[in-house]
């Protein structure tokens, strides 16, 4: 059975390899430094705007979506 979760620390290997190959469909290079800046920010839970989830089967990671909130026109400041 597939599992929904959020992204965490232990996921760093298998994030990386999954988000490798989609930038890699997107003929996409970054550095390392962008891998684990990306990571820390996403696992972080004081950027709440910035989140991630993972899917799982057997305890594997097969896939991920990354999102950012972002606000409304309403709650924007001017």
């Amino acid at each position: 059975m597939v599992q929904i979760r959020p992204l965490q620390q232990s996921d760093f290997d298998e994030w990386s390899t999954l988000w490798r190959g989609y930038l890699e469909f997107y003929e996409t290079v970054l550095g390392d430094d962008i891998y684990y800046t990306t990571f820390a920010r996403l696992i972080d839970p004081e950027r709440a705007q910035q989140n991630a989830f993972v899917s799982e089967v057997d305890g594997r990671v097969i896939g991920l979506v990354h999102y950012i909130f972002t606000p409304t026109i309403g709650e924007r400041k001017m």
